[in-house]
Parts: structure tokens; C-alpha cells; sequence
């Protein structure tokens, strides 16, 4: 026999089955207890929430019904008003065209004229005396004739104009009857059917009759939340005979729980003497059931728990309290501190200023507004310049090939190296007597000095960093070509489209989701920069590569004027906030493969 036959057939078993008969008893009524009580909540609850849905449903159609009449009498004025547009648009163009017609007239004889003034000029120098006495007959003839023409084309004109301005003021009304006429059936449709001796117009009879049984729903909900102890009281008895049978039983337990153990020990006595060995797996398979036992009320308290807090907030929390420690907290303070003349070893003596740190940051400090124009500067060629490359370095290396990959690979490296030993591996590069401007000697180019110029610094810390960040930005674009499905392309073949054609309106509007992104987190990092700008250059020379993040930890750190700095963090996280928000407001796009 097994060691669980055995175990099955010992004294020790029968006992152990006892005590949990026992203890099944009270677990049972307990469990019968909870649920009647449970259900009692749940159905006074259940009564509620149907009550307020149907007080919702009732005033959504109150506001429903509001916003019918309001859409229909707008659809119909802004029709009323294209209309009257298109009519208006209509007659200034015929106005505008007849004018024109009269002009160029008025010019064909202009031009005619001419054409004979310059022949009798002609005959004039060839020696024609007979000419010059013709050519002034001409003149007068030309003259009369002309202002007849004119008068003529300009009564004609006028009468025509009178006549369009007329069809123009008949065309208006009629727009203007048939606008009325649709606001009339309007009001046939919302306000001829009245109620209560026609004191009420329909839509207003529906709207309070709603509202009424919606007020009616309203006093049915507190009513039935102040009708819960009346309620508990009517299912109080069962309740109660529920909880003193779980009771009872429990004390019953309780009372025979010592007999029941010493009955287990005995039977495991008995067990030991009828086995004549070490029967100590008996009490291995108690602790076993124990265990399990303890486990299945562990699971059910955890239940209950879960029932009525979600465990994503406890998944949550730890990341939670990390953004409210290190984020929140420190932006709430950056908040207030920007207000305050902020001495950070002696808070107490902190003076409240109002917006005298921000007034005097945007007036008297040129080293701010110079950091700030730069911040922009900066965000834009480095963004800009990136997206460019990137876009179409991702075109070229997204073919699956060997050479591809290799590409792909040492196109990354520079994304995983530190941006400090890159920085110090630039600044010997594009010293004066640098390797870039030996290169440019070669050519017979005289390099300037790039970190060390005014003009050049700060596009010289630009390249670097987009150099850095190529592989990175590569790597998410390409992944973006690569989401886009093969039949999109097959369709642009089979309509002949050229590469270029199918890349800038298939591709690039396909890959907006990506390119958004990638405008996102690089005009985020651009606005942040610090280490390149503090190993390369310190802001210098004469501040043409400070940045606002620099300008931040030089005034805050260095110069101890914590307020300023406060104020120049304020501005560059609204100037995030602003971009970002112009990013997801006017750029982002869904799209839908």
C-alpha cells in the first residue's frame, strides 16, 4: 500500500476528517452569512443605478432635444448666407467683367489712334507738309469721336449695371422668402403643436415633462438611499438568524477544537504503535491540508480586497510614487520658488516677490534672452536637420541586405557611446589645428575656429549632437517603413507611380505617427541639452552657444540665484509644453493601414 492508502485508513485521518468537518460547518454558514448580507447591499445598489441611468438617459434627451433646434435653424442660416455669398460673388464678377470689356474698348480705339498719330508722324519726317494739317484733323475728329464712345459705352454700362443690381436685389429676396419660409416650418415642426392652453410650444412641453420626471427620479434616488436601514431592517431577521447559526457554530468549534486535537495526537499514537515505525508523514500530510486550507482563505481574503480596489493601482504604485517624489514635487516647488527671493539655506528668510523674477530675467538680463533666442535656434537646426538626414538615411538602410545591416550597425555605435567622451573627441577635431581643418586645408580651404568663433560655436555643438543621435532616430524610422504593408506599394506600381511620387504621398504621409514622435522627443532633448554645450564651449564664447538649460545651472548653481533660476526653468517648461502641444494639436494623424 501507498503512503496516501495508508494515510487514508489510519486513526490519524478519521481525526484529522473530524476537525475539518468541524470547521467546514462554520466556514459554510459564514460564507452563507457574508453572501445574504452582500446581496442585500447589491440589490439596494442594483435599485439605484437603474434609477440614475434612466435619469441620465432622460437628461441627455432634454439636451438632445435643445441641440436639435439649435442645428437645424444654424444649418439653415449658414446655407441662407452661402447662398447669399455665392449670389453676391456672382454679380461682382459679371460688374467686374462688363467694366473690364468697356476698358479694353475704350483701349482698342486708344491703340487705333495711336497706330495713325505715329503713321502721320512718319509722313511728318519724310517732308509731308500736308500731314501735320491732317494729323490735327485727326485729332479733333478723334477727340469727338472718342468721348461720344465713351459716353455711349458708360450709359450702356451703367444700364446693364442697373439691371444686374436689380436681378441681384429679386435674386436676394427670393433667397431671402425661401430662408423665412424654412425658418416657418421650423417653427411648425418645434412650436405650432402646443400644450396647456398654447401657453407651452412643443419642444419646450417635452423639455418639461423630462425634466419633471427626471426632478420625480431624482427625490426616487434619495429616497431609496435614505430607504436603506428601513430596507436592512425588513432583511435583518434572516440576517441575523444567519450570523448567530455562523456564531454558534463557531463557539461550538472553538469549544471542541482542543478535544478534537488531542483526538488527532491519540490517533497518531495509535498510528505509531499499529506501524510499529516512524510514522511522522502523518502529521506531514496535516501541515499539507493545513497549508492549503490557510492558502484557499488567504485567496478569498484577496478577493474580497481586490473586489473593491483595482490592482493596477497597486502595480502602479511604486512608479507612482517615484513621479510624485522626483516629478511632481520638484515641479510644484520650481513653481512656488519662481515667486520667491529663494535663499535655499535658510528657507525662513525666502522673500515673496511675485513676477519680479520673471520681469527682471525678459528686461535686464541680456544673458537670458541671448540663452533663450539660442534655445530656439538651436532646437529648430538641430530638429530639422535631423529629420532631413534621418528620413532619408532610413530610405536608403532599410533594405534587409548584408551591407544594409553592417550600415545600420555603425551608423548606431555613436547613439551608445557617452556623450562626454564624444564631446571630448569633437573638441579635438574641430580645434583650429584639428583634423576637419586639415582636411579643409587640403582644398585650399582655411578653416575657422569652430568652437572659438561666435558665428560657428553653436552650429558646431548642433552637428555633434545630431551626429550623436542619427543611429537612434534611424532605428525608429525605419521600424515605421517597416510597419507599412508591401500591397500599399504594389497598388502605387500598379498605377504607374513613380519612386518619387510613391515616397512623398504614400510614405511620408504613412509615416506621420513616427515622424511626429521623432519631432516630440528631439525638440524635448534639444530644449534640455546640457553636457555638450558645458564640455564644449561653458556657454561661451561670448554666450553664442548658451542654451536656457545651461543658463539655468550657471545662475541657479553657480551664482546661487536660485529665484531667476527658477523662473528660467519655468519658461523652458512652458516652452516644452507650448511645442508639444503644437505637435499633437496640428501635426499628429492617425492613420489606418
Amino acid at each position: 500500500m501507498t503512503s496516501s492508502e495508508l494515510w487514508k485508513e489510519s486513526h490519524s485521518f478519521q481525526a484529522y476528517q473530524a476537525f475539518v468537518d468541524q470547521r467546514d460547518v462554520v466556514s459554510k454558514l459564514r460564507h452563507v452569512y457574508e453572501q445574504q448580507k452582500q446581496d442585500v447591499i447589491e440589490e439596494h445598489l442594483h435599485t439605484i443605478t437603474l434609477i440614475k441611468r434612466e435619469r441620465i438617459t432622460l437628461l441627455a434627451e432634454i439636451s438632445e432635444l435643445r441641440k436639435e433646434a439649435k442645428e437645424a435653424q444654424r444649418k439653415a442660416k449658414e446655407a441662407y448666407k452661402n447662398q447669399v455669398f455665392l449670389v453676391k460673388e456672382d454679380v461682382t464678377l459679371k460688374l467686374a467683367e462688363m467694366t473690364r470689356d468697356v476698358e479694353l474698348q475704350l483701349l482698342k480705339y486708344e491703340m487705333n489712334a495711336k497706330a495713325m498719330f505715329h503713321q502721320y508722324d512718319v509722313k511728318i519726317k519724310a517732308g509731308d507738309d500736308k500731314a501735320k494739317a491732317d494729323k490735327e484733323t485727326f485729332k479733333k475728329a478723334y477727340l469727338d469721336y472718342y468721348k461720344k464712345q465713351e459716353t455711349f459705352l458708360q450709359n450702356d454700362l451703367r444700364i446693364k449695371k442697373e439691371a444686374i443690381h436689380k436681378d441681384q436685389t429679386l435674386r436676394l429676396e427670393s433667397l431671402k422668402k425661401s430662408y423665412l419660409k424654412t425658418l416657418e416650418g421650423f417653427q411648425k415642426h418645434y412650436h405650432t403643436k402646443t400644450y396647456d392652453d398654447g401657453k407651452m410650444t412643443y419642444q419646450q412641453y417635452e423639455i418639461s415633462r423630462r425634466k419633471k420626471k427626471s426632478f420625480q427620479l431624482k427625490k426616487m434616488i434619495h429616497q431609496t438611499v435614505l430607504s436603506y436601514p428601513k430596507y436592512y431592517k425588513e432583511h435583518k431577521p434572516t440576517l441575523d438568524q444567519a450570523k448567530d447559526k455562523y456564531l454558534n457554530a463557531s463557539k461550538t468549534f472553538q469549544l471542541k477544537k482542543k478535544d478534537l486535537k488531542q483526538a488527532m495526537d491519540k490517533a497518531y499514537q495509535k498510528d505509531v504503535e499499529m506501524y510499529k515505525t516512524d510514522a511522522s508523514w502523518f502529521k506531514t500530510y496535516i501541515k499539507q491540508s493545513e497549508k492549503s486550507y490557510q492558502q484557499r482563505r488567504f485567496d478569498e481574503r484577496e478577493k474580497k480586497i481586490f473586489r473593491r480596489i483595482n490592482p493596477a493601482y497597486l502595480y502602479v504604485m511604486p512608479a507612482a510614487m517615484g513621479a510624485l517624489f522626483f516629478t511632481v514635487l520638484p515641479f510644484i516647488f520650481m513653481l512656488i520658488a519662481s515667486l520667491f527671493k529663494v535663499n535655499l539655506s535658510i528657507l525662513s528668510q525666502s522673500r515673496f516677490i511675485g513676477f519680479e523674477n520673471f520681469t527682471r530675467i525678459f528686461k535686464y538680463d541680456t544673458e537670458f534672452q541671448k540663452a533663450f533666442s539660442n534655445t530656439l535656434i538651436y532646437a529648430f537646426v538641430t530638429v530639422v536637420l535631423l529629420i532631413i538626414v534621418v528620413i532619408a538615411m532610413a530610405a536608403w538602410l532599410a533594405r534587409n541586405t548584408k551591407i544594409h545591416n553592417a550600415a545600420q550597425t555603425m551608423i548606431f555605435t555613436p547613439h551608445i557611446a557617452s556623450l562626454v567622451a564624444i564631446s571630448i573627441l569633437w573638441i579635438a577635431m574641430l580645434n583650429p589645428s584639428g583634423i576637419i581643418n586639415q582636411v579643409l586645408a587640403w582644398f585650399g580651404i582655411e578653416g575657422p575656429g569652430w568652437l572659438i568663433q561666435e558665428n560657428t560655436s553653436l552650429i558646431s555643438v548642433s552637428f555633434v549632437t545630431i551626429w550623436k543621435d542619427i543611429g537612434y532616430y534611424v532605428l525608429i524610422i525605419i521600424s515605421g517603413l517597416q510597419a507599412i504593408p508591401a500591397y500599399i506599394y504594389e497598388a502605387a506600381k500598379l498605377d504607374k507611380a513613380s519612386k518619387v511620387q510613391t515616397f512623398f504621398k504614400m510614405t511620408l504621409p504613412l509615416l506621420t505617427p513616427t515622424l511626429s514622435f521623432v519631432f516630440v522627443t528631439k525638440f524635448i532633448a534639444s530644449f534640455k541639452v546640457f553636457a555638450p554645450i558645458e564640455i564644449m564651449t561653458n556657454g561661451g564664447p561670448m554666450g553664442s552657444s548658451m542654451v536656457l538649460s545651461y543658463w539655468i545651472y550657471k545662475v541657479g548653481r553657480i551664482g546661487f540665484n536660485y529665484g531667476n533660476a527658477m523662473a528660467g526653468a519655468v519658461v523652458l517648461t512652458i516652452l516644452i509644453g507650448v511645442f508639444t502641444f503644437i505637435n499633437y494639436r496640428f501635426f499628429k494623424k492617425q492613420v489606418v493601414y
